[in-house]
């Protein structure tokens, strides 16, 4: 007992343990103009899927019958499966995804590369490329088998 005692006593000595009550959080230290002003600056824009994006359910070149998803889980061997039994298989982890797949959408998207200033990690960068004003840049959505036409203006 006294052993951990002392282990105790050392550890709150170093500052790796606190006293009790609410020592444990840390004091908020102002930076005292030592960050630089990001006012006016691009900063880095999490890439989330915009709401309401989905694949949708796809249908083989030449046939009207729409695929059901079986990805689960617990199986990721099958990706689309007919819902008719008479319709033609589906597509699998054995499908040759580079000459076969699913007719997908045309989406479009329109791009414009500027220079400007960014900021990502808190450090201004002058000489960036922003897409759109942004950086990274807007997040391009498609599916498998969609037709993309970007358009990139400089």
């Amino acid at each position: 007992m006294e052993l951990l005692k002392f282990l105790l006593h050392i550890l709150q000595s170093f500052g790796l343990l606190g006293r009790g009550g609410n020592d444990l959080n840390q004091e908020i230290l102002d930076a005292g103009g030592l960050l630089p002003d990001l006012s006016g600056v691009a900063g880095a824009n999490a890439l989330i899927p915009s709401t309401g994006f989905k694949c949708p359910n796809y249908s083989p070149r030449g046939i009207k019958e729409d695929l059901i998803s079986c990805n689960t889980p617990d199986n990721r061997s099958c990706w689309f499966k007919p819902n008719k039994w008479w319709a033609p298989r589906g597509y699998d982890i054995n499908t040759d995804y580079e000459f076969s797949w699913p007719d997908g959408t045309h989406r479009e998207y329109w791009l414009e590369v500027t220079d400007g200033k960014t900021a990502p990690d808190g450090y201004v960068k002058t000489k960036a490329k922003l897409v759109n004003g942004t950086y990274p840049g807007p997040l391009i959505e498609a599916c498998w088998g969609d037709q993309l036409t970007i358009h990139l203006m400089v």
